[in-house]
């Protein structure tokens, strides 16, 4: 016979609630509204003098552009498929 009871069980989670440019400090996330921008992640491989480091950083579209306007950057236009 299988016998059983009711539990209560609380789990813990961790969750955004901000997100500021790294460039210029200008909000991206505050609550569930969420402006425009990027998350970036890029690994650097051996032999460079940032070998096994990893940079992430979040930069709003302003910052963006002006990133884009001083590196020579691949842009293609694709759309998003979830």
């Amino acid at each position: 016979m299988k016998h059983t009871e009711t539990r209560t069980q609380t789990v813990s989670h961790e969750e955004t609630t901000s997100i500021t440019c790294d460039m210029c400090g200008a909000e991206l996330l505050k609550g569930d509204f969420c402006r425009q921008g990027a998350f970036f992640k890029t690994d650097f491989g051996y032999g460079s003098r940032h070998d096994i480091e990893r940079w992430e950083f979040d930069l709003c579209d302003s910052c963006c552009d002006w990133l884009r306007g001083h590196i020579d950057v691949a842009v293609t236009d694709e759309t998003w498929v979830p």
